[in-house]
């Protein structure tokens, strides 16, 4: 079988990139928007920009050919665009792009260890995975209830629930009106870890610092589903704000696997050494992320 030299997504027979790309023109062909010249720079990019792809050689029938092949599946170098343009931005220096925000959050659930019976505190007022991420864990969750004034969890309600099983802290910036964290923080002595679910809540402030949330608890968790301000249909954002979860978490989301450090030449042999799932967000998703954030934030 004759194999000619061509540019292939990885692992796909010659036709599907043709396929793939007809596929998206008739899918942007329904938008009112401009996208169809978005997408034809970012083919044309793609086609001439030699990072974007990897070499390869098949041999087939004694005889061996060079085939340039594109990632798709994740971490790549549209990955790494958005996670540069996360830091640059709003200053979270440590990210990792998920499937989804619920997938953020089931991570978070991960990196903190969450046993069955320990204890974490959510608000009452939430969606569902905000409390059933822990509660995949085994966790007790123990709802607190909302300020008078807004939707958002009242801080003191929070602070009356705290008991010795408590094991994390879960709010939500509701609307993108801030949950005073550092407040938390303070009263619990930083002895409990405070997970900020920032669904809601991409360029949005502190009202007492005036940074960007999303920076004051030990993680962070960001949702760009459709209904979201920045939404690419499903999509989400871990930041890492403590650095002693950084190396664990890139772990959780690859699978629970050595996989970063054996890239790295870190460790000799690739294997499993935690539990972890698939938390990666597409390449695909990651290019339309891109264009979304450069577009809508700047």
């Amino acid at each position: 079988m004759d194999i000619e030299k061509t540019v292939i997504p990885f692992n796909k027979p010659v036709f599907f990139r043709q396929t793939f790309l007809s596929a998206l023109d008739d899918a942007c062909s329904t938008s009112s928007c401009s996208f169809n010249n978005v997408l034809d720079k970012k083919k044309k990019e793609a086609t001439e920009c030699s990072s974007c792809y990897i070499t390869s050689t098949i041999t087939t029938e004694g005889r061996s050919d060079d085939i340039t092949v594109m990632q798709l599946s994740g971490d790549g170098e549209q990955s790494h665009k958005c996670t540069n343009f996360f830091r640059e931005k709003y200053g979270y220096e440590r990210s990792l792009l998920t499937p989804s925000c619920t997938a953020a959050l089931e991570m978070a659930a991960l990196l903190l260890d969450i046993q069955p019976g320990d204890e974490v505190i959510v608000p009452s007022f939430t969606f569902v995975t905000t409390a059933s991420s822990f509660a995949l864990r085994g966790a007790k969750i123990v709802f607190a209830d909302s300020e008078d004034e807004t939707p958002n969890v009242s801080v003191s309600d929070i602070l009356n629930k705290i008991s010795a099983r408590t094991k994390a802290i879960v709010i939500v910036h509701y609307a993108g009106i801030s949950v005073d964290v550092p407040l938390i923080l303070r009263e619990t002595l930083h002895s409990i870890p405070v997970v900020e679910d920032c669904a809601h809540a991409l360029d949005a402030f502190d009202k007492n610092s005036g940074d960007f949330l999303g920076k004051a608890g030990c993680l962070a968790t960001f949702s760009f589903h459709e209904t979201k301000n920045v939404g690419i249909g499903e999509g989400g954002l871990l930041v890492v704000n403590d650095h002693r979860l950084w190396s664990k978490a890139r772990s959780i989301r690859e699978k629970g696997t050595n996989l970063i450090d054996f890239k790295e030449g870190k460790v000799p042999f690739y294997t499993w050494t935690r539990l972890g799932s698939s938390y990666l967000m597409s390449e695909v998703n990651a290019a339309v992320l891109w264009m979304e954030c450069t577009a809508a934030l700047g």
